[in-house]
């Protein structure tokens, strides 16, 4: 667990496109809201939910830049780049950067991690087959980023 934030961190340092404030509002985000709420829905249905739990509490009076990269990553962390992929089929730079960033470190994190069906993939095949949905599933400029990182990936 701590090396994915580690990766968020890095690749957002990188970035220089984000503020310390809100590197720390994506890193608050992702373990209080997008782990639990991943874990408790169905993979197809947590973005939604999760959005609309925040939409909740930011219609009692409760707005701030925390529930609205909240909102942007519950809801976006599945869109892809192309468009293609769910809830609302956003593409592009319609995908909220910090959505994007979370889903390009999630799937890294995915890839480097054993699954009860697979071994881990090393740092560089991770980053081969990703390559592979740059443009598709992933922005094309934060894929770069993370392949400049790469000495620091764990």
């Amino acid at each position: 667990m701590k090396e994915k934030w580690e990766i968020y961190k890095t690749t957002l340092e990188e970035s220089k496109t984000m503020s310390k404030k809100e590197f720390l509002l994506i890193i608050t985000v992702c373990v209080l809201g997008g782990m639990v709420i991943g874990m408790l829905f169905s993979p197809r249905k947590h973005t939604t939910i999760g959005a609309k739990i925040i939409k909740d509490v930011q219609s009692l009076g409760e707005n701030n830049e925390f529930l609205q990269m909240s909102y942007d990553i519950a809801n976006a962390h599945h869109e892809r780049w192309d468009g293609t992929e769910y809830p609302n089929g956003l593409n592009g730079r319609e995908i909220p950067l910090a959505a994007q960033i979370v889903s390009i470190v999630g799937s890294y994190c995915a890839l480097t991690e054993e699954r009860a069906y697979r071994g881990a993939f090393s740092k560089d095949e991770a980053l081969n087959i990703m390559e592979e949905d740059v443009g598709i599933y992933f922005n094309p400029e934060i894929y770069k980023i993370l392949k400049m990182i790469k000495r620091q990936l764990k």
